[in-house]
């Protein structure tokens, strides 16, 4: 879909995509739990 930009979200389904923003939180939290 043409849904995806800055905020991602499937306008599709009702399943949320995280957004830029939580997508980098996640992945400090992974790099931090994996340290």
């Amino acid at each position: 879909t043409s849904g995806y930009q800055s905020g991602y979200h499937s306008d599709d389904t009702d399943t949320t995509v995280y957004s830029s923003e939580e997508a980098e939180l996640l992945k400090l939290i992974e790099i931090g739990v994996q340290t």
